[in-house]
Parts: structure tokens; C-alpha cells; sequence
């Protein structure tokens, strides 16, 4: 019977460009756990006060205020946006557009 590739098994005609933040990732990766099994008391508090923070700081309504902020400026800004291309752009025809003699 022949041997079958299964896809689980590493790909010798892969494209080397493919993914070429995966092997940097990796490395990093391997480097933060060796540094968190070498030192584990600093890693955990660090966890838990920004597992405190995240509990005090009300980050759903502070997305919720953002949200409705963006909508009811968003009418504003976008007549804004439009005046202003429409401004540079009659001043451009006006340039351009001169009295032939």
C-alpha cells in the first residue's frame, strides 16, 4: 500500500512566504513561557491586577458611550467632510475655468 500524505504531516512543496510571521510568533511565544516558568510569582501579578482593573474599570459602558458618541457625531463629520470637498472643488473649477479673450 502507499504511503499517504496526511495533513497533518509537514508539507515539503509549501510556499516559504506563506506565513512569514509564523516561525517569528513561534519564537516569541516559546521565549514568554520560558521567562514565565523561570519567574511565575511576577507573571501572576501581573495577572491579577490587570484581572482587578478589568473587573473596576467599566469597559461596557465605555464602549457603549463611545458607540453612541460616534453616532451622533457621525452626521456632523461626514457634512463636514463633504463641504469641505465640495469647497476645493469649486475652487478648482473657478481656477480653471477662465474668461477666454
Amino acid at each position: 500500500m502507499d504511503h499517504m500524505k496526511t495533513p497533518e504531516e509537514p508539507n515539503s512543496s509549501e510556499k516559504p512566504g506563506a506565513w512569514p510571521f509564523l516561525e517569528e510568533w513561534t519564537e516569541a511565544w516559546k521565549q514568554l513561557e520560558e521567562r514565565v516558568r523561570q519567574g511565575p510569582r511576577q507573571h501572576l501579578l501581573m495577572v491579577l491586577v490587570i484581572g482587578y482593573l478589568l473587573q473596576i474599570i467599566p469597559f461596557r459602558s465605555l464602549l457603549g458611550l463611545a458607540l453612541k458618541l460616534c453616532l451622533i457625531l457621525v452626521r456632523p463629520v461626514l457634512f463636514l467632510a463633504c463641504a469641505f470637498q465640495l469647497a476645493t472643488y469649486l475652487s478648482k473649477g473657478s481656477n480653471s475655468g477662465g474668461v477666454s479673450q
